[in-house]
């Protein structure tokens, strides 16, 4: 069962990487995975996200998953890497 979530609420990135977004309790898990196996992973509050999503350019978090804003995309780097790139539109579905 919880291969089916992380499927429905996965998107593809690059080669083997793809992000998802899990719920966990009050807060909201942003992972990044490397086929099956997990690189990186930041917790969030849903009212950060949305703040960010609002702002015309922006920056979000320190560390080794960080999250870019420009325009209608959002840039997902990992270790100083871009990961991928995905639309403000499929990381609104994914966060709500």
């Amino acid at each position: 069962m919880f291969y089916l979530y992380l499927v429905m609420n996965t998107i593809l990135l690059t080669g083997q990487l793809s992000f998802a977004v899990d719920q966990k309790e009050k807060r909201l898990r942003l992972i990044v995975f490397n086929g099956d196996d997990e690189l990186v992973c930041h917790k969030a509050d849903h009212s950060e996200l949305k703040g960010f999503i609002q702002a015309d350019v922006g920056h979000l978090f320190k560390g080794r998953l960080q999250l870019d804003k420009k325009n209608d995309h959002i840039v997902i780097n990992v270790k100083g890497n871009t990961a991928g790139i995905i639309s403000l539109t499929d990381f609104e579905r994914l966060i709500n």
